[in-house]
């Protein structure tokens, strides 16, 4: 919801309701998950009474971007002009997510400069109070 269509609602936002927004607003959006775990055969995970897993073997792997990379990549459809006449392109495209408390972390302001620099587009989605502000590059780096 942004201010215009969000004038009488205080309340916060989740994370997911905020991602539901950005997808109607930029459909080319992917989430990325960032983050650890096991790969393995689920023959070798066993639970445990205490409601925990063990799991016998497996390897460690490393799933989504890089420490600090945005909650949704894609990118945005542009026509260019001149030479490209009517042709598109994509533009590599960055949305972070925070909810009503969340701050950018310094590897998230890192990953904006870096990707704003290379020429992408980089946003993050803040909600305020059930109203969600959409701050745009030099803003967030």
């Amino acid at each position: 919801m942004t201010e215009k269509q969000n004038n009488n609602i205080n309340m916060a936002l989740s994370e997911k309701q905020i991602i539901d927004l950005v997808l109607v607003a930029h459909p080319m959006m992917f989430r990325n998950a960032v983050g650890y775990g096991i790969a393995t055969n689920p023959k070798a995970i066993h639970k445990l009474k205490n409601g925990g897993y063990l799991v016998d073997k497996g390897t460690p792997i490393r799933f989504g971007l890089i420490a600090g990379s945005s909650d949704m990549i894609g990118f945005e459809p542009v026509v260019i002009t001149q030479d490209m006449v009517g042709k598109k392109i994509a533009i590599f495209q960055s949305i972070e997510i925070k909810t009503e408390h969340d701050k950018l972390s310094k590897d998230q302001r890192k990953w904006n400069k870096a990707v704003m620099d290379a020429g992408g587009i980089i946003e993050v989605w803040h909600d305020k109070g059930g109203v969600v502000e959409i701050l745009r590059g030099e803003e967030i780096v």
